[in-house]
């Protein structure tokens, strides 16, 4: 059964890998970017909590669109859902369906996980983790 995941999972990343990872890089350096030059200019005394929730809120509007173009990205072209050629292969349906879309609500949530981590620990950001996360997986599961 491991095999047939993993082949699954290579087909299902094989085609938008590095655009996802150049998106994320994006996503993580425009914040850090943000969030660095606030603390070097010595904002980080006084900056109030609703200045935070607005950086947090400029955070999960380019957050939103990066997880949701890398799904769309990843699944664009030929291999768009589900082409004829997958249903010939070892796997029922429902496991390939299943998976499929595991993958997909995983790939909507692990880069805001990644950024939103990689913030709190270079910049104390105090970005939540797992609302948003979750918040893209659902979305995701929903489309």
């Amino acid at each position: 059964m491991y095999p047939i995941l993993k082949a699954l999972t290579w087909e299902y990343w094989r085609s938008g890998r590095w655009g996802f990872l150049v998106a994320l890089a994006a996503m993580v350096g425009f914040s850090g970017l943000l969030y660095g030059i606030l603390q070097s200019g010595g904002c980080s005394e006084t900056i109030h909590s609703s200045d935070y929730a607005a950086l947090h809120l400029v955070f999960l509007v380019m957050a939103v669109p990066v997880a949701l173009l890398a799904i769309l990205r990843v699944q664009s072209g030929e291999r768009f859902a589900f082409s004829q050629r997958m249903y010939s292969l070892p796997v029922s349906t429902s496991l390939m369906f299943g998976w499929k879309m595991a993958i997909s609500m995983f790939t909507a949530a692990v880069p805001y996980l990644l950024a939103a981590v990689l913030l709190n620990l270079m910049f104390a950001a105090q970005l939540s983790l797992w609302p948003p996360a979750v918040m893209f997986a659902v979305v995701v599961a929903c489309a």
